[in-house]
């Protein structure tokens, strides 16, 4: 069964762990053809790749406050006469109640005072990411009953 493999404790601190997990992969390893060449950097599409570097700058500026309550939008994604794009996304903050309604102020007010430092340092990498500019739109919004059940 493709799950039944062996778990791994590892630290990205001291390393620990890391010569085991190597030592395992290159067992595993196969010869074959690869799957992409080896001009390709990214199989992902390029607004799944920005989303994902947005939400790693939300876990390094929030750590543990909110990054598992926080919600992402795409709302746009606009390629510019320069060559660059600009990029809108929102993050949903959890309403204050569970089912709709304000988020709460205090939430609010972390993420408002946070997301300047999410913005700079998401475009800087997107830009280097894509390997054009970027212009970066994040705002704040409340998630609505659909998406607290997940729809």
């Amino acid at each position: 069964h493709a799950f039944d493999w062996p778990g791994f404790m590892l630290s990205a601190q001291t390393g620990d762990g890391v010569r085991d997990l190597r030592r395992w992969l290159l067992t595993m390893a196969r010869p074959g053809p690869w799957r992409v060449s080896a001009g390709v950097s990214h199989v992902q599409p390029p607004l799944v790749i920005a989303s994902e570097v947005i939400r790693s700058h939300i876990f390094r500026c929030f750590r543990k406050e909110l990054p598992y309550t926080l919600m992402q939008q795409n709302l746009g994604w606009t390629e510019m006469r320069n060559g660059g794009v600009r990029i809108d996304q929102q993050l949903l903050l959890p309403p204050k109640n569970g089912i709709g309604g304000p988020a709460k102020a205090s939430t609010r007010a972390i993420v408002e005072q946070r997301l300047p430092m999410v913005g700079k340092g998401a475009g800087i990498e997107l830009s280097e990411v894509l390997g054009r500019p970027v212009s970066l739109v994040l705002s704040i919004g409340t998630q609505g009953p659909a998406d607290t059940m997940g729809l």
